[in-house]
Order: C-alpha cells, then structure tokens, then sequence
C-alpha cells in the first residue's frame, strides 16, 4: 500500500489537518495526487483562502483538476506557483484554491473517481 494512502486510512501527518480543507487533501491523495501543504484559510491562518499544494508537472495539474471539478469542489482557481526561499526560487509546484471551505462531510467516502 502507498505510504500516502496509509497516510489517509490512519489519519496521521505530520501537522494536524485543518478542518475546513480536510476533505480535498484526503481526496487528492486518495486519488494518487501527492499533497504536500494545505491550509484552510482566513485569519490566523497562514493563507487567506482555502488551499492546497501539490507536487507533479504540468499533467499532474490536469489530473487534479478533472478530479476536483468532475466533484464539483467549489474550485476558484489552480495554478503553477514558485515560492521564494531566503532570496532564491525554488521549485515549481501546483496549487489550487478553493472559493469555501471544504470540510470532511459526516459520510464522505473520498472514493476514487472512475
């Protein structure tokens, strides 16, 4: 089994999810997309909106996509971003922001879109 996948079954990270993003992260990895930053927006919050941060190129963006939208997550917008480290790019990396919160719905099943 995928370790991201075991990740999900067992709802362990490294940070605890923030709940109002916590369905897209878990759907994104159960869908084989690698996640790697999520935050569910607003004050205190270190986004001011609803996010989530992926690794892949370009087709890795597209997939998300279609899987995001073909659920009809309440998507504003996704794009290819570079964060800037002590002065210096780094890495392209995929995002996508939603327009709400995105909260784990009581009978949720997250299953693969087919």
């Amino acid at each position: 089994m995928p370790y991201a996948l075991k990740l999900v079954q067992d709802k362990k990270f490294d940070l605890p999810l923030d709940t109002g993003i916590e369905r897209a992260v878990l759907f994104l990895i159960n869908n084989g997309i690698e996640t790697w930053e999520s935050c569910e927006g607003g004050e205190g919050h270190s986004y001011p909106e609803p996010a989530v941060r992926f690794h892949g190129g370009y087709s890795e963006l597209l997939r998300a996509a279609s899987l995001l939208i073909g659920r009809q997550f309440p998507v504003k917008r996704f794009s290819r971003v570079h964060r800037v480290i002590e002065g210096e790019l780094d890495r392209m990396t995929n995002e996508v922001v939603f327009y709400k919160k995105v909260p784990l719905e009581k009978y949720d099943t997250l299953e693969k879109r087919v």
